[in-house]
């Protein structure tokens, strides 16, 4: 059967027109996931068919951190609780999150073998420190003369992008200048050669090696380059490593993305849209999918 969980969200005017944070399809594919940040909420919807179903909440870690509201008629049995849903409707679900827990909301009808399940997640926030480094093509510029709003609004969306985790991007010191004079670097830099060699020494020399560090600089290159090199945007990043390479004028997912993979997230090639797809896309906010959230948070608990 298709899932009755929509990925639609409601508005402040009752209508169900965006996608919910942290929210994506299981498989098989009447199953969802929806993680809830503790002290948030999310509003989803479920619809039924034909047919009378019942909504059973099972609350996993025995923690009682999520809070269901749904307009149904609600019944205990034992420590599960038990919603009756009338036939052809849709239900408004919100949940909150109160406390870690995993929660799993289970639907049954007679005669339907298969049960849909929406798994929720609900955490609290977890902070990681970075910081950003921006090299110039011409290295008798300084900072003041370069203007960092657009550099900082792109660092809003990337930390906007991962709140949806519950997890807190927060930036250390200022805007870095790496004014690498003692190297001419070219028309390219390349991040795994003497260049990015370079460039890590500088961070570390300036006590931000234990940090997650961005830098933006132009025509960041690695030998040998991946296979589909030309169908990216400019950004490469050791998996797990502390430094970022992003290129200039690039989209905030890009840094989101390379972001992603030092918080030990890979590619994802395959599947629904998320920040791990190595494509272009000039969207401020993609979700990411559950089993990158949960990995996220377990590296975020760890660098922390």
């Amino acid at each position: 059967m298709p899932s009755p969980f929509s990925t639609k969200g409601c508005d402040s005017n009752g209508r169900w027109s965006r996608q919910p944070d942290g929210f994506s399809y299981l498989w098989p594919a009447q199953n969802a996931y929806q993680f809830v940040p503790v002290g948030q909420s999310r509003s989803l919807s479920i619809k039924t068919d034909h047919r009378p179903w019942t909504l059973t909440a099972v609350d996993l870690t025995m923690s009682g951190g999520v809070d269901i509201r749904i307009n149904a008629r609600k019944t205990m049995i034992g420590p599960f609780q038990t919603y009756a849903l009338e036939p052809g409707m849709k239900y408004p679900l919100d949940l909150t999150g109160n406390g870690e827990a995993t929660l799993a909301l289970a639907m049954s009808t007679p005669g339907e073998a298969e049960k849909p399940l929406l798994y929720v997640h609900a955490g609290g926030a977890l902070t990681v420190h970075y910081a950003v480094n921006v090299i110039l093509r011409d290295c008798s510029q300084t900072l003041e003369g370069y203007s960092g709003s657009a550099l900082l609004t792109l660092l809003r969306e990337v930390e906007a992008s991962y709140a949806q985790a519950n997890i807190r991007l927060v930036r250390v010191g200022p805007i870095h200048l790496l004014e690498l004079k003692t190297m001419s670097l070219g028309p390219q830099i390349i991040t795994d050669s003497r260049h990015g060699d370079l460039i890590r020494d500088h961070i570390k020399a300036s006590g931000r090696g234990h940090l997650k560090n961005l830098v933006y600089g132009w025509d960041f290159e690695s030998e040998p380059k991946p296979p589909n090199a030309a169908n990216l945007s400019s950004g490469l990043t050791e998996f797990g490593g502390n430094v970022c390479f992003i290129d200039w004028n690039n989209p905030s997912m890009v840094t989101a993305h390379e972001l992603g993979h030092a918080l030990r997230l890979t590619d994802r090639m395959r599947g629904d849209i998320t920040i791990m797809q190595p494509q272009r896309s000039d969207a401020s906010f993609i979700p990411f999918d559950c089993a990158q959230i949960e990995v996220l948070r377990m590296v975020a608990k760890q660098v922390a």
